[in-house]
């Protein structure tokens, strides 16, 4: 990819109007460790995590992290709201 293309998708994730970001605690890192069965899915525990954590509802097409919220437990994808949907985003997107 070249750099001017990457830069350009770093600044629409980053200027999107439904993209949240939030601090990552201690608690949602014990959380992803208590629970991640590989490495892979640290960041699918922790995203899950804060996202339980704050109530922020959550829409992916991202199936391997689907398949974790739902091994873990973690129910968090309902129906998305327009106005409050936040959207995780795989590799390539």
């Amino acid at each position: 990819m070249q750099l001017s293309r990457a830069r350009a998708k770093v600044e629409e994730y980053l200027t999107h109007e439904k993209t949240v970001f939030a601090t990552c605690t201690s608690d949602d890192v014990r959380f992803a460790m208590g629970l991640m069965r590989n490495y892979h899915e640290y960041n699918h525990l922790v995203i899950l995590s804060v996202a339980n954590r704050l109530s922020i509802p959550l829409f992916s097409f991202d199936e391997p992290f689907k398949r974790v919220a739902a091994k873990n437990s973690v129910r968090l994808f309902d129906t998305p709201k327009a106005s409050s949907m936040t959207s995780t985003r795989g590799r390539g997107d």
